[in-house]
């Protein structure tokens, strides 16, 4: 079941569903929202690909190994990039990483979605490219696999809307008490 901006709120203000930004924990009437969303809020970090060919890698990448380890694969290939005048520069055709200003805490029988907004996937601009899933009982910053599919630069700033985050109910608690990647802060993992 989808909830709806309503019962968003009495879940933040229960503390069921824990937002902060920074380390301030904010109440429901601190926050966005939309009929049955959360506004979420671009952060200030932006991870990119290094030149791949001066770091020695012009190879596929197999994360199928059985010791394939993601967070230090992408420690490897990509660096925290340096914000120009405070905002960030997406070249046309160009993915980046970045996270979300808020840190979720979802309680185990709660899934997120994050979803883009229409005005800004108007203009090509996607902020999740096949990963839009927030399990139930994981906590953190959310990170947004954006990619420019416009011919034309856009201008990210941090602060801005960026994304909505949906809400859904399971007919039962998870079995799982906590995902893997728990109380992540930054886009590495």
């Amino acid at each position: 079941m989808l909830l709806s901006e309503k019962t968003i709120r009495e879940k933040i203000q229960s503390k069921d569903i824990v937002v902060k930004i920074g380390e301030q924990q904010k109440s429901e009437t601190e926050l966005e929202f939309d009929t049955a969303s959360l506004e979420v809020h671009l952060s200030d970090e932006f991870r990119i690909w290094k030149d791949l060919n001066s770091i020695g890698l012009n190879s596929a990448v197999d994360p199928a190994q059985t010791n394939f380890n993601f967070v230090e694969y992408h420690k490897s290939i990509s660096e925290v990039a340096n914000l120009s005048e405070g905002k960030f520069k997406l070249g046309s055709q160009c993915f980046v990483l970045a996270i979300t200003q808020e840190y979720i805490k979802l309680p185990n029988n709660i899934v997120g979605f994050i979803q883009g907004k229409s005005k800004l996937a108007r203009m090509g601009l996607a902020i999740h490219l096949t990963a839009p899933t927030i399990q139930a009982g994981w906590g953190g910053k959310i990170t947004l696999e954006i990619y420019n599919a416009s011919p034309m630069p856009v201008l990210l700033t941090p602060g801005m809307k960026i994304g909505q985050l949906l809400f859904h109910q399971l007919d039962q608690d998870s079995i799982r008490k906590e995902s893997d990647i728990n109380d992540q802060k930054t886009t590495g993992g």
